[in-house]
């Protein structure tokens, strides 16, 4: 009897006292540790639904940081939730591109193959806000470019007149745009200007139209940090990445495999941006496939952008190294006089640690001017030295 009793109380001791999630969906004890970390899990989870954007976005962090898979659907949800280039409250404060992106990372961050249920629908409709903001930053920029030939066409006719009835204006001057960089997403007018006044920035327009509270403004404070939605496909790149760079996820992840490649390799032969199409070409590298591969090397004989083109090369290469044509567009990029191109053909000859560039690393190493560029090569000369040495039986 007395055997029992203490049994008893030794199952009861230990049922109560359990940390969360032990002993299927039993609450701890109060007084318990992991009673404690309950509640800070239930509190993220709420604060993820209904904070404001700092909220949320700590709330991700605290619940991908854990790599639990029980919080998904919560991070999904809230990564879906109105991302849809269609819906009026897309520019709400709670759906700033700062919160999707740290959401995106959190389900990368948990490597779960159900994140990419999530991940794949996000990635389509970020694309389809992406293309709509562009569409309507050229359209703003004809608008302008039609307004100067007309006002220079006009301070002509009137240049050297004189009269009451005469207009005397000085020569309009010209806004220089870069045709390669995304122009602001335009979402509030009322600068009174053609162009945001930064040119470029996202949400600049924010900035002008609405006063702010300064530090003490959360929304203003997120809104600072400058994410826009190629910051939000990117993190949808790298957490998809993630997951079928996971050797545990191969198997799991195939039946999504086709889906993936689709959606990514669109992205990869029609963007509109150069940043876009490298992180998908990476992105289909740790897919991997035959798919994958035959959508590499379609983008590869039609794009046109040499840092791209090193992206994809390091992609193929990561899965069939026999391919000595994308090897010496690396090595090619590595030579050339462009600093951006040696630095992603560094990143990638790094990343592939490939044995045989050790010659060419060092020679490399030589000549390199750029100290950043210096340092990737230094740890890609190490990365390919240890590639190379062969075990002798």
């Amino acid at each position: 009897m007395k055997t029992r009793t203490l049994l008893f109380f030794v199952m009861l001791t230990l049922i109560l006292g359990a940390p969360a999630g032990i002993i299927g969906d039993i609450v701890p004890a109060p007084w318990t540790r992991g009673y404690n970390i309950q509640k800070r899990y239930e509190k993220a989870e709420n604060n993820l639904e209904k904070g404001s954007a700092d909220v949320k976005i700590q709330a991700a962090l605290f619940l991908g940081a854990r790599k639990n898979p029980r919080y998904i659907r919560p991070l999904g949800r809230e990564l879906l939730r109105d991302l849809d280039a269609s819906s009026p409250a897309l520019g709400l404060p709670r759906n700033v591109p700062a919160v999707k992106a740290r959401i995106a990372w959190a389900l990368g961050n948990i490597g779960h193959v159900k994140a990419l249920f999530y991940l794949i629908p996000a990635l389509e409709r970020t694309n389809a806000i992406v293309l709509q903001k562009a569409g309507q930053v050229e359209k703003a920029r004809k608008q302008a470019r039609d307004r100067y030939n007309a006002e220079k066409t006009e301070a002509g006719r009137n240049t050297g007149k004189k009269g009451p009835n005469s207009v005397n204006r000085e020569p309009f001057m010209k806004v220089i745009l870069r045709k390669n960089r995304p122009g602001p997403f335009l979402k509030n007018k009322g600068h009174g200007l053609p162009y945001s006044p930064d040119l470029y920035w996202t949400l600049s327009d924010d900035f002008k139209v609405f006063s702010s509270g300064g530090k003490n403004d959360s929304t203003y404070v997120v809104r600072q940090e400058g994410f826009n939605y190629l910051n939000i496909s990117f993190s949808l790149f790298s957490a998809i990445g993630k997951i079928y760079n996971n050797r545990f996820n191969k198997k799991a992840a195939e039946r999504d495999r086709a889906r993936v490649i689709k959606v990514v390799g669109g992205i990869l032969r029609t963007g509109r941006y150069a940043f876009l199409r490298g992180a998908a070409a990476l992105t289909l590298g740790n897919v991997g496939g035959i798919g994958a591969l035959s959508e590499l090397d379609a983008a590869y004989r039609t794009e046109k952008n040499p840092e791209v083109r090193v992206k994809i090369s390091q992609a193929v290469l990561q899965n069939d190294r026999t391919r000595t044509e994308h090897y010496r567009n690396i090595l090619n990029g590595l030579a050339g006089e462009k600093v951006a191109v040696r630095f992603v053909a560094a990143t990638s000859l790094r990343e592939l640690a490939l044995g045989e560039a050790l010659g060419k690393l060092r020679a490399a190493l030589k000549v390199e001017d750029v100290p950043a560029i210096r340092r990737i090569l230094r740890k890609a000369i190490e990365n390919s030295y240890l590639d190379s040495i062969k075990v002798v039986q």
